[in-house]
Protein backbone atom coordinates (compact mmCIF):
# COMPACT_ATOMS: atom_id res chain seq x y z
CA UNK A 1 0.00 0.00 0.00
CA UNK A 2 2.86 2.37 0.74
CA UNK A 3 4.30 1.84 -2.74
CA UNK A 4 0.95 2.60 -4.33
CA UNK A 5 0.50 5.63 -2.07
CA UNK A 6 3.94 6.90 -3.09
CA UNK A 7 2.74 6.67 -6.70
CA UNK A 8 -0.35 8.72 -5.82
CA UNK A 9 -2.73 5.76 -6.06
CA UNK A 10 -5.34 5.25 -3.35
CA UNK A 11 -5.70 1.65 -2.13
CA UNK A 12 -8.45 0.62 0.26
CA UNK A 13 -7.79 -2.66 2.13
CA UNK A 14 -10.87 -4.73 2.99
CA UNK A 15 -10.24 -7.99 4.87
CA UNK A 16 -8.11 -10.05 2.44
CA UNK A 17 -8.74 -7.78 -0.56
CA UNK A 18 -7.87 -4.37 -1.91
CA UNK A 19 -9.95 -1.83 -3.81
CA UNK A 20 -8.34 0.44 -6.39
CA UNK A 21 -9.63 2.57 -9.24
CA UNK A 22 -10.44 0.55 -12.35
CA UNK A 23 -7.30 1.68 -14.16
CA UNK A 24 -4.88 0.33 -11.51
CA UNK A 25 -5.61 -3.37 -10.80
CA UNK A 26 -2.64 -4.64 -12.85
CA UNK A 27 -0.27 -2.27 -11.08
CA UNK A 28 -1.65 -3.40 -7.71
CA UNK A 29 -0.96 -7.03 -8.66
CA UNK A 30 2.61 -6.21 -9.68
CA UNK A 31 3.25 -4.32 -6.44
CA UNK A 32 1.66 -7.05 -4.28
CA UNK A 33 3.65 -9.84 -5.93
CA UNK A 34 6.91 -7.86 -5.61
CA UNK A 35 6.21 -7.09 -1.92
CA UNK A 36 5.51 -10.75 -1.13
CA UNK A 37 8.68 -11.82 -2.91
CA UNK A 38 10.72 -9.21 -0.97
CA UNK A 39 9.31 -10.32 2.39
CA UNK A 40 9.04 -14.10 1.96
CA UNK A 41 11.13 -14.85 -1.11
CA UNK A 42 8.10 -16.71 -2.48
CA UNK A 43 5.87 -16.25 -5.47
CA UNK A 44 2.09 -16.23 -5.36
CA UNK A 45 -0.63 -15.77 -7.94
CA UNK A 46 -3.10 -12.95 -7.50
CA UNK A 47 -6.63 -12.65 -8.85
CA UNK A 48 -8.68 -9.60 -9.80
CA UNK A 49 -12.47 -9.68 -9.86
CA UNK A 50 -12.84 -6.56 -11.96
CA UNK A 51 -15.12 -3.59 -11.40
CA UNK A 52 -18.12 -3.94 -9.10
CA UNK A 53 -20.82 -1.65 -7.81
CA UNK A 54 -21.94 -1.87 -4.20
CA UNK A 55 -24.93 -4.04 -5.23
CA UNK A 56 -22.50 -6.60 -6.73
CA UNK A 57 -20.45 -7.38 -3.62
CA UNK A 58 -22.79 -10.14 -2.40
CA UNK A 59 -22.52 -11.95 -5.76
CA UNK A 60 -19.88 -14.45 -6.79
CA UNK A 61 -17.75 -13.86 -9.88
CA UNK A 62 -19.70 -16.60 -11.68
CA UNK A 63 -23.04 -14.92 -10.86
CA UNK A 64 -21.75 -11.59 -12.13
CA UNK A 65 -20.49 -12.97 -15.42
CA UNK A 66 -23.53 -15.10 -16.19
CA UNK A 67 -26.25 -12.55 -15.45
CA UNK A 68 -26.20 -9.53 -17.78
CA UNK A 69 -28.98 -7.87 -15.75
CA UNK A 70 -26.25 -6.95 -13.23
CA UNK A 71 -24.87 -4.53 -15.81
CA UNK A 72 -21.59 -6.42 -16.16
CA UNK A 73 -20.95 -8.24 -19.42
CA UNK A 74 -18.45 -11.05 -19.90
CA UNK A 75 -15.88 -9.54 -22.28
CA UNK A 76 -15.02 -13.00 -23.60
CA UNK A 77 -18.47 -13.28 -25.15
CA UNK A 78 -18.22 -10.02 -27.10
CA UNK A 79 -17.50 -9.90 -30.83
CA UNK A 80 -14.69 -7.37 -31.07
CA UNK A 81 -13.18 -8.08 -34.49
CA UNK A 82 -15.25 -5.35 -36.12
CA UNK A 83 -13.52 -2.81 -33.89
CA UNK A 84 -10.18 -3.62 -35.51
CA UNK A 85 -11.27 -3.92 -39.15
CA UNK A 86 -10.65 -0.24 -39.81
CA UNK A 87 -7.88 1.40 -37.86
CA UNK A 88 -6.33 4.82 -38.13
CA UNK A 89 -3.50 3.25 -40.13
CA UNK A 90 -5.83 1.59 -42.66
CA UNK A 91 -7.66 4.88 -43.10
CA UNK A 92 -4.37 6.69 -43.63
CA UNK A 93 -3.16 4.13 -46.17
CA UNK A 94 -6.49 4.28 -47.97
CA UNK A 95 -6.20 8.06 -48.18
CA UNK A 96 -2.64 7.77 -49.55
CA UNK A 97 -3.76 5.24 -52.18
CA UNK A 98 -6.59 7.54 -53.27
CA UNK A 99 -4.19 10.48 -53.50
CA UNK A 100 -1.73 8.43 -55.58
CA UNK A 101 -4.43 7.26 -58.00
CA UNK A 102 -5.64 10.83 -58.48
CA UNK A 103 -2.10 11.94 -59.38
CA UNK A 104 -1.94 9.42 -62.23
Amino acid sequence: MKTMQADGIVVLPIHDSFLVRTDYPQWLEVVMEAALKDVTGGIVATDADGPKLSKHFALSKKELINDESNGIVNGGSLELTSLFEESVMTRYLSYCQQSDSQKL
